[in-house]
């Protein structure tokens, strides 16, 4: 069986391989805003100088086994991704999608002592969301600077009244999202310190974990914050097999008590109020956004329905609801091409039952795999304990996103990517090999 060559690689390597993890977290976190108040020309040549500095920086070589692994995936790409790509409207939204996909190949090529430090530059990077959330939320009139970068006021933020909603983002959903990966990373370390009754560390990890919710809270989104919830809880469930049942009766009591607290304070907290008055309306149907998304989705379905196999081709969905839908959502005419808001009925419309086979049943395969490291030696290993926790936490949310997300065709994918990478970086060098 060839592996990756297991040595440590220079001091030269190690601080490419940072730079290049770096500069690929801040094109994700900042890269619509990068090409709004600079150029797009900059965030290509920051693409590239992060492809660049992992392939100079990675001291392992790639043999079969890691490209074996993602056989499934690069057949994916090849064929519905680049072959049937009807993406003529943005051509950027595939270069952006491809660079993401790289990373499930570069990550695994970087030394896995090198993940701890990588995943904690993602939770710094993206703690900026944080800060501009609270920031815009105290300081409400210097918002009106994103309004020059952006030349309009991002969606969710009511004219810029509520700013904080999208803090530097141009939509309130794309901040909520960087906002929910920090909280992400957060638990991870959190989870992994429990066992180890450290209070100073838990105590600090637990404070800056209710910073970062508070944050999340002040976004105003629902899906960010309950598949956020519900994906740490189930991180939290699943790491040690012995105590799983334990932990899940624990994860479904601080649920409960959570939810409690939410619909206790938000009729004293007009934030929260706001946000609970945003889940009925969800559920009793007066929300114009949800009921829009059944017409993406029959609209999609239908497509499906006429070309079952293989689709009507990547990044067809959008020029369908620009040619049928477009009018059909006023408050959305700044989006001429918008996605299904479902991932899953989205697949089946552009790449068919085949395409939509191939990627799920590959990413079905990479959740049980990551799940199974907790199973194995891996949980002795203190320093990758918490990107394992990261990788499980993070597939979760992504997983369960895509019922009502973008999360395969926004820059959530780039923070799934990481996930999956790390996990075939963890499978493909040898200290674990007997998971094979």
């Amino acid at each position: 069986m060839q592996l990756l060559l297991h040595k440590r690689g220079s001091l030269a390597q190690e601080y490419l391989c940072k730079i290049g993890f770096a500069i690929f977290c801040v094109c994700a976190v900042f890269g619509e805003l990068i090409t709004a108040a600079i150029s797009i020309k900059l965030l290509f040549l920051m693409h590239l100088g992060a492809v660049i500095c992992l392939v100079l920086g990675a001291p392992f070589s790639l043999k079969s086994k890691p490209i074996q692994l993602i056989a499934a995936w690069g057949i994916f790409t090849a064929f519905f991704v680049l072959l049937r790509n009807q993406n003529d409207y943005s051509q950027y939204a595939t270069i952006k999608w491809l660079f993401y996909a790289l990373m499930i190949l570069l990550i695994p090529m970087c030394p896995k002592y090198l993940y701890r430090p990588f995943l904690k530059t993602l939770g710094g990077v993206a703690f900026i969301n944080v800060f501009f959330t609270y920031f815009f939320f105290v300081f409400r009139g210097k918002y009106r600077i994103m309004y020059r970068i952006w030349d309009k006021w991002p969606t969710g933020t009511f004219e810029g009244e509520a700013g904080y909603h999208a803090g530097i983002d141009n939509h309130y959903s794309q901040n909520a999202m960087v906002v929910a990966i920090c909280l992400i990373v957060v638990a991870s370390f959190l989870i992994a310190y429990l066992p180890k009754k450290d209070k100073r560390k838990t105590g600090t990890l637990a404070a800056l974990a209710a910073v970062v919710m508070v944050a999340l809270l002040l976004t105003n989104k629902r899906a960010h914050l309950l598949f956020g919830i519900a994906a740490i809880l189930f991180g939290y469930m699943v790491p040690v097999p012995k105590h799983r049942l334990k932990n899940t009766l624990q994860a479904i009591g601080i649920g409960v008590v959570l939810v409690a607290a939410f619909l206790l304070l938000a009729p004293r907290i007009p934030v929260l109020n706001e946000l609970l008055e945003r889940f009925t309306s969800a559920t009793s149907g007066e929300d114009g956004n949800t009921m829009a998304r059944f017409e993406f989705w029959k609209l999609a379905f239908q497509n499906f329905l006429e070309h079952p196999l293989i689709g009507i081709g990547w990044g067809g969905f959008p020029k369908e609801y620009h040619e049928h839908l477009y009018f059909f959502n006023p408050a959305e005419n700044n989006y001429p091409y918008l996605h299904a808001h479902n991932v899953y009925v989205q697949l089946l419309c552009e790449c068919g039952i085949i395409g939509t086979l191939l990627y799920l049943s590959t990413a079905v395969d990479w959740f049980i795999k990551t799940i199974r490291l907790f199973d194995k030696k891996l949980r002795r290993i203190s320093s990758e304990y918490e990107v394992v926790i990261f990788s499980v936490i993070m597939q979760t949310f992504f997983y369960m996103y895509c019922l009502t997300g973008n999360c395969l065709y926004d820059r959530m994918f780039s923070f799934y990517v990481i996930a999956i990478g790390f996990t075939v970086g963890l499978y493909a060098q040898k200290d674990i090999v007997d998971l094979f």
